[in-house]
């Protein structure tokens, strides 16, 4: 009987400090870092074109299925309505000075005179994550755009 009630007792205390761990002792850690629900996704590399959604986890797209819950993810972030593709590539840019004016890419220059140019900050608003110039660059200003651009890019997008 006392063997009994020495196993009791100890069943008890165990579960007594079990029960007054915090609640986020219990809660597993989320599956995903990200979650995207509900857009419409476009991805014609895995032929995919239908409303689904993206989980991310360490910076990596790790599952595009329909209806992932929203509890395997840390942040969810509802895009219905809104298209999710991935980066886009833009193969025809002028990133240097030899086709657009001194100075276009600064974040005051927005307005641009001809030639039209897209600062690398504008062109990832619009999904584009991937640019090449496309030959504004020559032999009177490759130096400047091997300074400026290449070596101290002014926004912290480009990956040279």
């Amino acid at each position: 009987m006392r063997k009994w009630m020495e196993a009791s007792l100890t069943a008890a205390v165990i579960l007594a400090l079990i029960f007054a761990l915090p609640a986020h002792t219990w809660a597993q850690a989320p599956r995903y870092d990200l979650l995207l629900k509900g857009g419409h996704v476009i991805d014609p590399a895995n032929h995919v074109d239908a409303v689904m959604d993206v989980a991310v986890s360490k910076d990596k797209i790790a599952a595009v299925e329909k209806d992932i819950p929203a509890s395997q993810a840390g942040k969810v972030v509802d895009v219905s309505g809104l298209y999710v593709t991935p980066g886009l590539i833009d193969i025809h840019v002028h990133v240097g000075h030899g086709g657009a004016p001194l100075e276009w890419f600064t974040p005051e220059a927005r307005a641009h005179t001809r030639p039209y140019g897209i600062p690398a900050d504008m062109a990832l608003q619009a999904g584009v994550t991937t640019v090449v110039d496309a030959g504004s660059s020559g032999a009177d200003t490759f130096l400047l755009e091997k300074e400026e651009v290449i070596i101290a890019p002014r926004c912290g997008y480009w990956a040279f």
